[in-house]
């Protein structure tokens, strides 16, 4: 939501502000660069104090700094609280993740991971329509929908619970030790480095759709702020069947279980950690090494030999049953065994 909502309003923010297009996209996607820079913060942070309470934090900040849009009208007074949007958004994101992983185990956590999953794909396709048709009164209207960010944040203090946080003693150097994890992460696992390259340019091209398309159909005689969320909704329910379909064509949940599994290094990634790894690594590495959702007689992954025998050096001996099958007609890998002592594997013996 944090600038979904804003982008049927480009062209109103850029008339009200009187600034070039180019500057009134900032608007939209200034958060989205201190999310990135505040995130690895966040996550110390919330190792070292517990997620609930930075989480409830940056739901205060979020309707704070989302909602000033609504009294702000200096251009850059207004960047300035993007930016803080941006911080209160990683708190609030890498604090909902640890929680979930913290608080739910098994299949109540893949559905809770599911649950948020499907919130972000619908919230793509509605939040552009309510902030076109709240742009029809101002610019400045949808910046309210932020202030949802307060009773969120009071329920939170409420019925949110401080869950108990595994610590790790190597793991208590603060940001230097996350940076250290970093690196032995990425240089055992190297393709990780394109996932994040992708990733990159997927959202590079997501906000320049964004920031310009509007501008593109007031050419065409589309000034309304309602009829470009139709649009911009269209493409958000597109992003959503084509993120579907391309799970389904994995054959693994996105939001498999990661069952203590080590990296390469032989240190265990603390949970605030674990949820900056990419999902599809998360996904795609469950498949070789199970979940605790119980073992499969046969399952198929489809990825590189190179990407799934790292998973299968990085998973303990318990969650390693990748066979190293390659079925050359299938380009598929990973070929997952029955586990010792089930009913399959006392059959084939």
């Amino acid at each position: 939501m944090a600038g979904a909502i804003l982008g049927p309003v480009v062209n109103q923010i850029q008339a009200g502000l009187a600034v070039m297009q180019s500057l009134a996209g900032l608007i939209i996607t200034t958060h989205g660069l201190f999310i990135v820079l505040a995130s690895l913060t966040a996550g110390v942070l919330i190792d070292r104090y517990g997620p609930r309470k930075p989480y409830i934090l940056g739901l205060v900040v979020y309707a704070l700094a989302g909602g000033a849009g609504l009294v702000v009208t200096s251009f850059p007074v207004l960047l300035v609280t993007r930016a803080a949007l941006g911080v209160a958004v990683a708190f609030v994101y890498t604090g909902v993740t640890v929680l979930i992983y913290n608080l739910y185990s098994g299949r109540r956590k893949d559905r809770a991971m599911g649950l948020r999953a499907g919130a972000n794909s619908v919230g793509a396709s509605v939040w552009p329509l309510v902030g076109g048709i709240l742009g029809t009164a101002s610019w400045q209207v949808p910046f309210g929908v932020y202030l949802v960010g307060l009773p969120l944040g009071v329920a939170a203090l409420l019925f949110v619970p401080e869950p108990a946080m595994e610590s790790d003693p190597s793991e208590s150097d603060g940001a230097g030790g996350s940076l250290r994890l970093l690196v032995d992460v990425i240089t055992g696992t190297p393709l990780l480095l394109a996932v994040y390259l992708l990733y990159f340019l997927a959202n590079v091209l997501l906000y320049s759709i964004v920031v310009y398309y509007p501008g593109i159909l007031e050419t065409y005689g589309l000034e309304s702020s309602f009829q470009i969320s139709l649009y911009l909704s269209v493409m958000g329910i597109a992003g959503g069947v084509s993120a579907a379909l391309s799970i389904g064509s994995t054959g693994c949940s996105p939001t498999a279980s990661w069952p203590g599994s080590r990296f390469s290094s032989g240190r265990s990634a603390s949970p605030s950690f674990r949820s900056r790894i990419p999902r599809s690594w998360r996904s795609l590495r469950s498949c070789c090494s199970g979940s605790d959702r119980g073992w499969s007689s046969r399952r198929r992954c489809s990825g590189s030999k190179s990407w799934f025998r790292r998973a299968e050096r990085g998973s303990s001996a318990r969650t390693s049953p990748c066979s190293g099958t390659w079925d050359s007609s299938s380009r598929q890998w990973c070929s997952v065994r029955s586990r010792p002592g089930s009913a399959s594997s006392r059959s084939s013996a």
